[in-house]
């Protein structure tokens, strides 16, 4: 390993070429890096996460997520409506389809079933 290190305090020049190859590898990798303020973002799915204390898991299934499935139903261009319940915490994912044509006025509909 001395030897190389040696060799390399030696022959400035290709030290030299080698720091402006790697710059400019550096750079070009940098130009070519995908970069966006503001990205995509896909709404395929709304989470609906409800708080009552005090509520055994079957309280908050048959309270809370059991009626807001039911009015998240009529909704068209859901996929499919998934409720998930806990001590005092009822969740519903709400997926909409892929081919929805108007995804944010599900995203819309969807939230304004679960609040009524």
């Amino acid at each position: 390993m001395q030897k190389v290190i040696h060799y390399l305090m030696r022959q400035r020049l290709i030290v030299n070429l080698l720091v402006v190859l790697i710059l400019m590898a550096g750079l070009f990798a940098l130009s070519r890096t995908n970069r966006e303020s503001i990205p995509q973002v896909n709404m395929d799915m709304v989470t609906v996460t409800t708080v009552y204390p005090g509520a055994s898991p079957s309280d908050a299934e048959e309270l809370i997520s059991i009626p807001i499935e039911k009015k998240l139903r009529k909704v068209s261009d859901l996929d499919k409506v998934r409720s998930y319940n806990v001590e005092n915490v009822s969740v519903i994912v709400v997926y909409i389809e892929d081919k929805a044509s108007d995804k944010k006025r599900s995203y819309r509909t969807s939230r304004m079933q679960s609040i009524r």
